[in-house]
């Protein structure tokens, strides 16, 4: 089989950067115009030192623009001193402005465009009035196999009950449970405050994660609330539904349903090797929990499986393991902060993962600013092996009291 279309490798650059020290009102730092020839992706980052910039994007045909069809977008930012977006090359050449109208001078002002080629995943959207173009860029149907019949031939579509065939999207099937051999879901995770020095993990416990233990033997667990109206009558929550792996060689997520006893502790039916979501199942007046609530180890109370926020009736557990004799693949990574009193803050955050024997690997670093949520979006995936522990680390701050939240989405396959 011959092949006509070779695929671009995957690069970027940076095409353009510019810095003002002080920019004066109404003056601003233009890229000129680009040739968008070999990329099909930028990534405009704007920064200033206060609020009140405007950012002035015009794509042409032809170099130096000037043409009827010529695309001119304005936005005024006005709420934040940081600018970032990644948006498909829409024609040929393009020209960016970065400037200040906030009546005043703004310092530390930047511009900075980044360029890509061989990442490109979504139609550009032109205006109705707007033609195509040489430069404009063909859509592309993807079929998904997902199967096959009693022939032996791949399927792309699904059979009803009725014997009609129905157009499938492959993840919602998947979610829909249609489609056997893959699962598909999501892990949230948030830490309410961060102080700077000490990194911590994605979670209500602060500090780092202590429910990935090695070496431990799976056992009885204990649920207790911090507050004594959770209880099976109280106002609070009544009943809650832990759920985890019972061992290391568990294949799929099982579950076990609790009747609190407010600050007693109460012993779990099953034993348990990892917990990684808790959810209120029925609650009094208070239509939740009252304090917050904790699963732990019988044998080292040292060692928290989840602490749920009163205030979510769910865990926010930014940590995951891999079941046995399951591959995980991490389509999307996201994550953001924000400072508890408004102010603006950075931070460094990592996804870990931890193989059977191994230490924690990063495998996506992000830098973050607060007024802006970074999210990876992986074409092929990220390859976790059974076994494997994943969290979020948050490695540092910039200040005291930073909230930091962050998700990722997969596909559980059989092997």
């Amino acid at each position: 089989m011959t092949y006509l279309r070779q695929i671009t490798p995957k690069t970027s650059e940076y095409l353009f950067s510019g810095f003002q020290a002080s920019l004066a009102d109404t003056a601003e730092i233009d890229s000129g115009w680009l040739d968008m020839e070999e990329f099909d992706k930028y990534q405009f980052e704007g920064r200033s030192g206060t609020a009140g910039m405007t950012q002035i994007i015009t794509s042409s045909r032809v170099d130096g623009g000037g043409q009827p069809d010529d695309i001119v977008t304005t936005n005024v930012i006005d709420n934040s001193t940081f600018q970032l977006f990644n948006v498909i090359c829409r024609q040929r050449f393009i020209r960016f402005q970065w400037r200040n109208d906030s009546g005043g001078v703004i310092n530390d002002c930047s511009l900075a465009i980044k360029v890509s080629r061989g990442v490109s995943d979504k139609l550009s959207v032109f205006p109705l009035s707007t033609q195509p173009s040489e430069f404009s860029q063909a859509a592309l149907t993807q079929s998904v196999i997902i199967g096959r019949d009693s022939n032996g031939d791949y399927k792309n579509t699904l059979v009803n009950e009725g014997g009609a065939l129905v157009n499938a999207d492959f993840f919602s099937e998947v979610a829909l449970g249609n489609i056997s051999g893959y699962e598909i879901g999501d892990k949230f995770g948030r830490n309410p405050i961060i102080n700077t020095g000490t990194p911590e993990d994605m979670w209500n416990g602060g500090s780092i994660y202590t429910g990935h233990p090695i070496g431990f033997t799976p056992e009885i667990l204990q649920v207790l609330s911090a507050d004594i109206n959770d209880t099976s009558l109280g106002t609070g929550a009544r009943t809650v539904r832990i759920f985890g792996l019972e061992s290391p060689t568990s294949e799929e997520y099982t579950s076990e349903d609790i009747t609190l006893n407010g600050t007693t502790p109460v012993s779990t039916i099953n034993t348990w090797w990892r917990i990684n979501r808790v959810v209120v199942l029925t609650a009094g007046s208070n239509e939740g929990s009252v304090g917050d609530i904790t699963v732990r180890a019988t044998s080292d109370n040292s060692i928290v499986f989840a602490i749920m926020p009163a205030i979510f009736n769910q865990s926010t557990i930014g940590a995951y393991t891999v079941p046995a004799n399951k591959l995980m693949v991490i389509k999307r990574i996201r994550s953001t902060i924000v400072r508890n009193n408004g102010s603006a803050g950075s931070a460094t955050i990592s996804l870990r993962a931890r193989p059977v024997g191994g230490v924690y690997n990063s495998v996506r670093v992000f830098e973050l600013q607060t007024g802006s949520t970074t999210q990876f979006d992986s074409l092929g995936g990220i390859i976790m092996q059974p076994g494997t522990d994943v969290k979020f680390r948050i490695d540092q701050v910039s200040d005291n009291g930073t909230i930091a939240e962050g998700a990722f989405e997969y596909i559980l396959l059989n092997i």
